[in-house]
């Protein structure tokens, strides 16, 4: 399970809720034959899948529900991608369970970092924590190499043309640095 956010703000998820309301307020319904609540269920589903393969391109993600449109890449060779997924959709968001972020009202902790003595937050652990310089060094790397500058923007919104790249990176940061389970 991955958490997100509610349907505010996310343009699909208000299209949907106002297409709802609409056919509530509807008294009459086209459709002759009643469906069952399966049915719907179901025939939403098919709809809401097929909607989502027609906006996006073959090599964009790899879905469990989808596996007919798998890039022809080599696997993802890190053990738990569905893990990472969640870590950088959570940095992502701002949602992560860092001290600094969530983590200090939900697991009760210290929001400074115990190195540095700043808050420890997404762009203090990304961009400046001394625990993790070895590691940031690739990441780093892969911006420049794409030609993005080095700051949280590029890191966690990278040019379409970018984002496989910077992504993989920031996959294998999260690895080394083994804070994939504090994220």
């Amino acid at each position: 399970m991955v958490w997100v956010p509610a349907h505010v703000g996310l343009k699909g998820n208000e299209v949907v809720d106002g297409l709802a309301k609409e056919g509530l307020r509807r008294v009459e319904v086209n459709d002759p034959v009643p469906l069952a609540p399966t049915e719907v269920y179901s025939l939403a589903r098919r709809h809401v899948i097929n909607e989502w393969r027609s906006a996006r391109t073959p090599k964009t993600y790899i879905n469990t529900f989808d596996r007919t449109s798998v890039s022809l890449q080599p696997p993802n060779k890190y053990s738990n991608f569905f893990r990472i997924d969640k870590c950088i959709t959570r940095l992502r968001l701002g949602t992560s369970l860092l001290p600094g972020s969530a983590g200090k009202y939900i697991l009760k902790s210290d929001p400074n970092c115990a190195r540095c003595g700043v808050t420890c937050d997404t762009s203090h652990i990304l961009l400046h924590c001394d625990t993790y310089r070895g590691q940031r060094a690739e990441l780093r790397a892969a911006l420049t190499f794409s030609g993005l500058d080095y700051n949280i923007n590029n890191i966690l919104n990278p040019s379409k043309a970018a984002q496989r790249s910077v992504f993989r990176s920031l996959a294998k940061f999260l690895v080394d640095c083994q804070i994939t389970d504090k994220i």
